[in-house]
């Protein structure tokens, strides 16, 4: 990829007291390999390089393409020290601005670990901004992978699921260049794909390269999930003690459960720590773009969800004094004597019943949402949750339904719409609701990459008016700016994977203002957790501000 460069490393050479600026060395007589620029100039601090038109054969730009300003910046941080995040939003072209960087450095063996709906759109961009042909970038798909070297140059790009089963030999070489695209996927050590990419103690080690970049425009949902990258891109600073970071940013507590790591504290400092290692740029500021409005839309709780709540709430409250959970079991004082009180079988215990199993499940919302201390046992198992929550998302169908009406069927104009939900049953439902509004389609898991993208290109040459989306289909690497309106029937109690769903239509293209609307159930766990995570979206834009050159 890039240029062809002398493979000699050289230190000290007189060049290097003639500029500030390393690329500026490029055309003149020197062995100094890319490589070795941040190690020879920096000396271990990252400067980052000033990139300007002149540099464009350097960074493989195609004729008659240009960078944007951000995109020159990145690439000049990328280039100016070692292992680095790049956390620019969605939309402002992390993919170019790091394929740019490959072509300078001239890496001839690249590694590129993404989530799979996006392979292909990675093969897509390497066929148009480097030199490489099509048989020189190896998608992976099951247990056919090919591993590039000096003499056969190229790039294999594999996703999370087939790293883990493929670690073993991808391991076994040094790549020039290593990209975790969407790296919020590997920010929690005890996960398998994180232990394969980052290693694991002494027995477990990293999968090695000469430089690695971290991309994600969600790369913190919460303090403690920048430790890995922090240990990545920032060994000796941020990275160097777990327990002096957890305390200092995550407020740690210890509870009988253990150590407590997910509150947040320090975030201002925390902020101007990360420049060290990590770009960010946010694409309201840098393109422009109009401001996003978040609207919630409660809608009544049915007699369906009530059941099922009141039903799982007892069940847990059995647990816990099954077990003898004490610190429970006092804050759920209240219900226990309603429950007694019911058996009276009065209008008023009854009364006094339901509104504890209310307060109930606003102290699991709570728990869920990591928000309360020490009543890690006061959860519904996963099958449970899971039902419960796939009961609520079908009840809202209806109440869907119905707000659909008074937004599409009077204008034939009005739309399009982007809706996102998580369970493969609403999904359906939901695509059903609307075929009487237009053309409609589906993006879930089943839909391939190929087929993804000609949904994409349907929906945005007004072909079709609304895409019904699975959060973690839909939510990652496309643009759908057509819409300035998305609609969450379900939500994912997560932060950052909602922030990359509306990120679809809230990028570079979108000129209008959009409307982020949640269809949430009251008095239900749903209203509670999402409550929750747009608060967690405070203390990310807080860490989050601007951060790079």
């Amino acid at each position: 990829m890039g240029i062809e460069w002398a493979r000699g490393i050289f230190y000290g050479s007189p060049l290097l007291e003639e500029t500030s600026n390393a690329l500026d060395l490029v055309g003149k007589e020197s062995s100094l390999h890319p490589w070795v620029f941040p190690r020879v100039l920096a000396k271990g601090k990252r400067t980052p390089f000033l990139i300007d038109e002149s540099h464009y054969s350097i960074l493989g730009v195609p004729a008659g393409e240009i960078l944007d300003p951000h995109q020159k910046e990145s690439i000049g941080y990328i280039l100016g020290g070692d292992d680095t995040l790049l956390g620019d939003d969605a939309g402002l072209g992390k993919t170019i601005s790091i394929i740019c960087s490959l072509n300078a450095w001239c890496a001839s063996r690249v590694l590129i670990v993404c989530p799979a709906v996006v392979k292909y759109n990675w093969k897509k961009e390497l066929l148009k901004w480097s030199n490489l042909r099509g048989e020189r970038i190896h998608v992976v798909e099951g247990d056919d992978i090919w591993v590039p070297d000096s003499d056969s140059p190229g790039v294999t790009i594999i996703n999370y699921d087939l790293l883990v089963r493929h670690k073993k030999a991808l391991a076994a070489h040094l790549w020039d260049g290593l990209v975790y695209d969407e790296s919020h996927k590997i920010n929690n050590e005890k996960n398998k794909r994180t232990r394969a990419a980052l290693g694991h103690g002494k027995k477990q080690k990293a999968i090695p390269a000469r430089k690695r970049i971290f991309a994600s425009a969600t790369s913190l949902n919460k303090p403690k999930h920048l430790w890995a990258t922090a240990q990545a891109c920032d060994p000796q600073g941020l990275g160097s003690n777990w327990f002096k970071f957890v305390h200092r940013y995550c407020d740690a507590v210890h509870t009988q459960y253990g150590l407590n790591v997910n509150g947040a504290s320090n975030l201002g400092e925390l902020g101007a720590r990360m420049r060290a290692s990590y770009y960010i740029r946010h694409n309201d500021s840098v393109l422009g773009l109009k401001p996003y409005t978040e609207n919630v839309i409660a809608v009544p709780r049915t007699k369906r969800v009530k059941e099922t709540q009141s039903q799982m709430i007892l069940a847990m409250l059995g647990k816990a004094q099954a077990d003898g959970d004490q610190e429970v079991l006092v804050r759920l004082d209240g219900l226990i004597k309603a429950v007694q009180a019911a058996q009276s079988d009065s209008q008023s215990s009854i009364q006094i019943l339901e509104a504890e199993i209310d307060n109930a499940i606003r102290i699991v919302g709570d728990t869920l949402a990591e928000q309360a201390q020490g009543l890690r046992g006061f959860v519904p198992d996963f099958e449970e949750m899971s039902e419960y929550r796939r009961i609520i998302a079908e009840d809202k169908v209806e109440y869907a339904k119905a707000y659909l009406d008074s937004i599409l069927s009077d204008d034939p104009d009005e739309g399009p719409i982007l809706i996102f939900c998580h369970h493969k049953s609403v999904v359906q439902l939901l695509a059903d609701v609307c075929e009487k509004y237009g053309k409609v389609e589906i993006i879930d898991g089943s839909v391939k990459a190929s087929e993804r993208q000609e949904i994409v290109s349907r929906f945005q040459d007004g072909t079709t008016r609304i895409i019904v989306a699975n959060l973690f289909a839909g939510g990652e690497g496309i643009t759908l700016t057509r819409a300035n309106r998305v609609l969450f029937v379900e939500t994912d109690w997560n932060a950052t994977t909602i922030r990359q769903c509306f990120k679809r239509i809230h990028r570079r293209g979108q000129q209008r203002a959009c409307l982020i609307e949640y269809l949430l159930m009251d008095n239900s766990v749903d209203i509670f957790v999402t409550g929750k995570f747009i608060a967690k979206r405070k203390i990310i834009d807080e860490v989050n501000d601007e951060i790079g050159v």
